[in-house]
């Protein structure tokens, strides 16, 4: 989309991969005023683990005049004119990326076990910058983090915590029993509606 290139299956690809990295922390990933379509990019790059930039063939399939957008050869970094209007006169700042890799979002790599090691893979085989290459949806079903099942939730240290016992079990069945159906599932999708006593 930066390039004006063609929006395919693959943006979905790149989508899916941008929600999964925001429900992993909490916060999107884009949506400041200051986030300009540079920023965002040079962020991407960052992301991505792109240390030279946008890559070649990209560039040269937009039709954009890049010698305005990205910095010369051999790296392609966004830059973005410092001044006022668009002056040909002013100063370009190439953005680079601060940081590099995911370990922004996903924490220190040192720390990643095989899960979110396998999640990582998946969200930058799913991030590939030049859309032609980006592995399709099919081929991303093989991928370990979504082909193989998650791993078995771990027992709590206190097993009587975790399931109630037979006496607990009773008096909840007890209480339930007195409130209609519709009230159950009107409560449980709307609490704000429940009907007064």
């Amino acid at each position: 989309m930066v390039l004006r290139l063609p929006i395919t299956c693959a943006t979905d690809v790149w989508g899916l991969a941008v929600s999964l990295l925001e429900i992993h922390s909490g916060r999107a990933l884009w949506s400041c005023e200051a986030d300009t379509v540079e920023i965002i990019l040079a962020q991407v790059l960052g992301l991505t683990n792109s240390r030279d930039g946008l890559p070649v063939d990209l560039l040269r399939r937009s039709p954009l005049d890049i010698t305005k957008l990205y910095s010369p050869h051999p790296q392609y970094f966004p830059v973005r004119r410092l001044g006022k209007g668009h002056d040909p006169r002013s100063v370009l700042e190439e953005l680079r990326p601060a940081t590099w890799g995911l370990g922004n979002v996903l924490g220190d790599e040192v720390d990643w076990d095989e899960e979110k090691k396998d999640f990582a893979s998946y969200v930058l085989s799913s991030m590939t910058l030049d859309h032609e290459e980006r592995p399709t949806a099919s081929e991303l079903k093989n991928h370990p983090f979504v082909a193989e099942p998650p791993p078995e939730p771990k027992e709590p240290k206190d097993s009587q915590a975790a399931a109630p016992t037979e006496s607990q079990s009773k008096v909840v069945d007890e209480a339930t029993s007195k409130v209609p159906a519709e009230s159950k599932v009107r409560s449980a999708a709307c609490p704000e509606e429940r009907p007064e006593d």
